[in-house]
Formats: structure tokens, C-alpha cells, sequence
């Protein structure tokens, strides 16, 4: 009987220990598995945490649920439409998501596993890329992997993070990590997204300044061959290049620049519109399902001449997306939200930076990663979107380490 009992225990945890590393999987590869996972794995892992390791994350798993199901509640009280409280149920998962794989983390062979996964998946991700960039003919065309520009990217900057601290503190896997590396690189270039670009230089210039010196005449080395070899075989993609880069500054030719201040400056009117007239949207968000609607009525509002300038192609700019991650969710989930997520995250970040842990691998992976993330912000929508389960996984890594040293 006590045999069975052991097996049984012991299939249990194979299969739970399989269904994270398969949403761990999905996070550069594929966001209809992990959106599938992300509720499935939720209620399976969930499930084995109440059975076997509540008691002694008690109060760690509590405080993540509560917060979760407090800004749930307000979602539901606050917004119009129960398709918002549904969207904000999805899309905010991922803050119950960390706790559970904090404490699967804890385990440095679970981690092992999970780091190893995602940094293969995200080398497969990052070919595929460059195959389908390739494969079109290469020169302007712009290319992500399974996912689209920022989800892929996003993926990547924590792969490549991951990567180099193998390489350079636990000299293991030297050859793949650095092929990995290198793929990667070429990836980001082959993307032509100027907001990653930005992210990778800021993640690689933090890394070798605070963490790896030795490492950035053999970084800038392989950096070098690897674009020259892509420019050798892409000749064409030269001159694309770099109009990309001197058009980051181009705020009055540039559509894409230009777009996105008309998004910003919409939306940061938008704000100031329902701080005035209706104080709880701006407290507590207009809703992921109805900020679109609303919003496009106030610039309906607008004078003819004003509304003309959040406008292209005679539609409305934004709306769904304002490409700037505390933008968007001080608009759809407020003010209140987007201060507890952001203080979350700059804590968490100046943990790894002067905590307990800091110097330590994880430590060294997830600063890295958060310098390239905030580079990203203003860019892109990061944290009420797919994006989110990366955020989720760098931020499993460390607390890991907390729980594993309070064990």
C-alpha cells in the first residue's frame, strides 16, 4: 500500500513537473497553448500546491491571490461590461501564475529544467525567424517567430539573458548557449523593431558593465561576426538597417514615431478627460473590453481639427493598444493598478540589485532582463498581455531563491 502511495506521489509530481515545462514552452512559442495552459496548468498546479505545499507557502500563495482576486473584484464592481471582467480574469493570470512557479522554482532541479526549456524553445522561436526571413527574399522585410514583434522579442531578451549567465558563470553548454546567442542576435536584427534593438543594447551594456567586464571584447566580437555574416548574406538589408536606426529620432516623417506620440498623447488626454468627469474610470481603468469604445467616443468629442490629428487613414489611432505598457494599463485597469504593478517590478528589480540574492545567477538574469523590459515599456503594451507570463517566469526565478532561503 505505502509503495502505490510513493508511485502514485511520484506520477504526480511527473505529470504536474511536465505540464510547467510545457507553459514554460509555450511562452516564446505559442500564445494559443499558452493561453490554454494558462488556465489549464492553473487549476492542475493550483490543485497540487493546496495538496501539498500550502502549508508551508501559506502565506506567500494567500497574498498572491488576494491581490489577484481584489483587482478582479474591482474590475467587476467598476467596469461596464462583463466582457472587461472576463479579459481582466485572462489577462492578469499571470499574478497567479508567480507564486506557483516560485514554489515549483524552489527546487533548483525544477528550475534547471524550466531555464533549460525556454532557453531551447526561444532558440527555436529565434530560427524560425530567420527562416521566414530568408525564405522571403531577407532585405526590408520585417520577421518575428511564432509570436508577434513584442511578445517575441520580449521572450527573447529573458532567453538571452539566461544564456550568457550560463555561459559566463556556470560554463555549461558553452557551444549551444553561445549558438543560441547568436540566433538570437541575428533574430533581433532580422525583427527591424527599433524599440528591441533598444532593449537588447541596454540589457547588453548593463550586463557587461555590472556583471560580466571580461565578457565585452568576446560579446562585441561575436556581435560583430554576426551581423557581418547576416550583411555578407542579406546584402540588400544594409541600407534598411540603418535608416531604422537614425529614424528612432524622427518624430516629423516617421509614421510608426509619429503614431505612437498621437497614441500617447491621446490617450494621456484621455486620462486627464476621466480624472475630471468620472474620477473612478480614472482610479480604476475603463476596462480591457470597453476602453476602445470610450475612448473613440471622447475624440469624437474633440473639435473636427484636433480629432484629425489621432487619426489615420480616416481612423482613430489606439484605442486597443496604446504602444506604451503604463499608458495602457492606467487606461484599462487605472491608476491604482498600474502604481502596484510598476512598484512591484522596481522592487523586485532593486532586489536583484542590492537584496540578499544579488551577484547570485538569478539575481544576474532578472536585473538584466528588467533593464531591457523598462527599455521596452514605453513602446509596447508588455504587462496586460501575453508578454506578461516572461514578466511572470523572471520574476518566478527570484522569488524561488527567497522561498528556498526561508525554507
Amino acid at each position: 500500500m505505502q509503495v502505490n502511495s510513493i508511485r502514485n506521489k511520484k506520477l504526480e509530481g511527473f505529470f504536474i513537473l511536465s505540464i510547467m515545462l510545457f507553459f514554460i514552452a509555450s511562452i516564446p512559442t505559442s500564445k494559443a497553448i499558452m493561453n490554454l495552459l494558462s488556465a489549464f496548468s492553473l487549476f492542475m498546479l493550483i490543485g497540487y500546491m493546496v495538496r501539498h505545499k500550502y502549508n508551508a507557502y501559506r502565506g506567500f500563495l494567500t497574498s498572491f491571490f488576494v491581490v489577484y482576486l481584489f483587482f478582479s473584484g474591482v474590475a467587476f464592481l467598476f467596469h461596464e461590461s462583463i466582457d472587461d471582467f472576463y479579459l481582466f480574469l485572462i489577462k492578469n493570470s499571470f499574478l497567479v501564475v508567480i507564486p506557483v512557479l516560485s514554489i515549483f522554482f524552489v527546487d533548483d532541479d525544477n528550475l534547471d529544467k524550466a531555464l533549460g526549456v525556454f532557453v531551447l524553445f526561444c532558440f527555436i522561436s529565434a530560427a524560425k525567424s530567420i527562416y521566414d526571413y530568408v525564405s522571403v527574399g531577407g532585405g526590408s522585410i520585417r520577421v518575428t517567430g511564432f509570436l508577434d514583434y513584442s511578445r517575441h522579442l520580449n521572450a527573447l531578451l529573458l532567453g538571452y539573458c539566461i544564456a550568457i549567465t550560463y555561459i559566463c558563470r556556470e560554463r555549461k553548454h558553452v557551444f549551444f548557449m553561445t549558438l543560441v546567442l547568436s540566433t538570437i542576435t541575428v533574430s533581433v536584427i532580422a525583427s527591424g523593431t527599433r524599440g528591441a534593438w533598444l532593449a537588447f543594447f541596454m540589457t547588453v551594456f548593463f550586463m557587461t558593465l555590472c556583471y560580466f567586464r571580461s565578457l565585452m571584447p568576446k560579446l562585441i566580437l561575436l556581435t560583430a561576426l554576426v551581423i557581418i555574416s547576416f550583411l555578407v548574406i542579406q546584402p540588400d538589408a544594409l541600407s534598411y538597417f540603418f535608416h531604422r536606426i537614425q529614424s528612432i529620432s524622427n518624430i516629423e516623417t516617421d509614421g510608426s514615431n509619429m503614431s505612437r506620440i498621437s497614441m500617447w498623447h491621446g490617450g494621456f488626454l484621455y486620462l486627464w478627460h476621466v480624472l475630471d468627469y468620472s474620477p473612478m474610470k480614472f482610479f480604476f481603468g475603463s476596462g480591457m473590453h470597453s476602453t476602445a469604445n470610450e475612448y473613440f467616443s471622447f475624440l469624437d468629442s474633440l473639435p473636427s481639427a484636433l480629432q484629425a490629428s489621432f487619426k489615420l487613414d480616416g481612423s482613430y489611432l489606439g484605442g486597443t493598444d496604446f504602444h506604451s505598457a503604463i499608458l495602457d494599463l492606467s487606461i484599462k485597469s487605472g491608476v491604482v493598478y498600474s502604481v502596484f504593478i510598476m512598484l512591484s517590478l522596481v522592487s523586485i528589480f532593486l532586489f536583484c540589485l542590492f537584496g540578499k540574492f544579488r551577484g547570485s545567477n538569478s539575481a544576474i538574469i532578472v536585473s538584466s532582463y528588467f533593464v531591457g523590459l523598462f527599455s521596452m515599456m514605453p513602446f509596447y503594451s508588455l504587462l496586460q498581455d501575453y508578454s506578461a507570463f516572461t514578466v511572470a517566469f523572471a520574476v518566478s526565478i527570484i522569488l524561488s531563491r527567497y522561498l528556498r532561503q526561508r525554507a
